[in-house]
């Protein structure tokens, strides 16, 4: 996907960096970023059915992670669709993550730098496992917090 990339300046160390940003005609979309490689990802919830029944399946295992699942509460499922995707995502849910400091204070400007691509989450590994291994994968990452 081509999106625009805006300016973005870190507020504790000051480094700046050009970040993507969805505008209302990718409301279906949702932002990643991989903290190891940084770069950013997309994810559309309404193309990936196989995500659906998985998520919706562990979430139904874990009515302790239902309550939070709102985007009043924490976002629970686009979380745990960051533990599930190849790399080390973690989904934006407002704030970039500064490429030097790792923090997430952050004044993203209205200056446009460029158009860019984006990818789509990948999966692979994943869905490598079988079905008893990603349950205990996803409660391992859970337990350190979403």
């Amino acid at each position: 996907m081509v999106v625009d990339f805006f300016k973005s300046r870190c507020l504790v160390c000051w480094k700046s960096s050009k970040v993507p940003l969805l505008t209302q005609s990718f409301s279906v979309y949702n932002l990643y970023y991989d903290i190891s490689s940084k770069t950013f990802s997309y994810f559309n919830w309404f193309d990936n059915e196989r995500i659906q029944h998985f998520v919706l399946d562990f979430l139904s295992k874990n009515p302790n992670l239902q309550t939070l699942n709102d985007e009043t509460k924490g976002n629970t499922t686009l979380h745990i669709i960051a533990l599930m995707a190849d790399g080390d995502k973690e989904y934006i849910s407002g704030y970039n993550r500064c490429p030097r400091c790792g923090l997430k204070f952050n004044f993203l400007s209205d200056t446009k730098t460029h158009k860019g691509q984006i990818e789509t989450l990948h999966f692979k590994d994943f869905f490598g496992l079988n079905d008893n291994k990603r349950q205990q994968y996803l409660s391992d990452r859970i337990k350190n917090g979403l």
